[in-house]
């Protein structure tokens, strides 16, 4: 799973801060570091515990 890390992808669904978004291995459970996500925002997975996936939002 750390693999994953610094991998981007696009929300599926508003997270909550947790929901699911699609990455190009498919689509992960993740829970956002940032609060609030809106559906088709732009993540980064930042960090990987257990099977525990965070991401942030990536700003332009």
């Amino acid at each position: 799973m750390q693999l994953f890390v610094g991998k981007t992808g696009s929300v599926r669904n508003a997270l909550r801060p947790v929901g699911e978004a699609e990455f190009d291995c498919g689509k992960l459970s993740v829970i956002s570091e940032d609060g609030y996500i809106d559906k088709g925002e732009t993540v980064r997975i930042i960090r990987v515990e257990g099977t525990t996936i965070y991401v942030d939002k990536v700003t332009q």
